[in-house]
């Protein structure tokens, strides 16, 4: 976990919003392109990111590992052709694993049961959403790792740093920055959600949380380690 290590705060909080101006503009070309060339209502349009990041948020800096709402919630922009269903809006959880299946319902493909996700066509017509967990873990290594799960109400997140364990619950509605751990005062939920974090990652979450467990080291081809850690995925040894 990276600590803040510049005093203005400021700083890395306007360079990310720079990214994201650039970002953006590059978008308004591909989506000016297609209007010159007349395929903007043939096309479907989708906008998202694979993760945010911590912009001070939690006392993080620069990074997106753990699984907190500055790094889960990422934007997902949908445009049919012709802008049918325009301007609707879903506050319904979904994930980045619904995608595919979307596509494939747009496109009149069957789609396949065994897919992890769940299409959204259904919520883009309007129709109410079915209850739902969702998941997200970061790491590997029985000595760092964070997992997550949540559902409209709550999200439920443990993460280990070394020898230290926290457990945290955050009630989504009323602190949607989750700023307020609320684990102590609903120790029926946090069982409620740690059940639920068994039953989706089995074994390996059990071999993670045993600090007895000595994982074999993965050897990384260095062509290969390399474009990981340029990428943020690989840990520098710094932590």
């Amino acid at each position: 976990v990276r600590r803040m290590p510049d005093p203005d705060a400021a700083v890395p909080v306007r360079e990310y919003a720079g990214g994201i101006s650039y970002v953006d503009h590059h978008v308004g070309v591909v989506l000016d392109s297609l209007r010159a060339r007349g395929l903007m209502d043939k096309s479907i349009v989708m906008v998202v990111a694979d993760h945010g990041e911590h912009l001070t948020e939690h006392d993080i800096y620069f990074t997106h590992r753990l699984p907190y709402a500055e790094c889960l919630q990422v934007p997902l922009m949908i445009r049919l052709p012709r802008g049918v269903q325009s301007g609707r809006r879903v506050s319904a959880p979904v994930s980045l694993a619904d995608i595919l299946p979307t596509l494939m319902e747009l496109v009149g493909i069957d789609v396949e049961q065994e897919l992890s996700g769940k299409s959204l066509v259904g919520l883009m017509r309007g129709e109410d959403a079915e209850p739902r967990w969702l998941f997200a873990e970061f790491g590997s290594r029985d000595s760092r790792w964070g997992k997550s799960v949540w559902d409209e109400d709550w999200r439920y997140t443990e993460i280990r740093s070394d020898s230290v364990f926290t457990a945290e619950l955050f009630d989504r509605r009323a602190d949607p920055r989750e700023e307020r751990d609320l684990a102590g005062a609903r120790p029926e939920l946090v069982e409620f959600y740690s059940t639920l974090l068994d039953a989706r990652f089995g074994i390996e979450r059990r071999l993670l949380q045993d600090q007895s467990a000595v994982a074999s080291p993965v050897e990384l081809d260095p062509v290969i380690e390399e474009r990981l850690r340029a990428l943020g995925y690989v840990d520098g040894g710094g932590g």
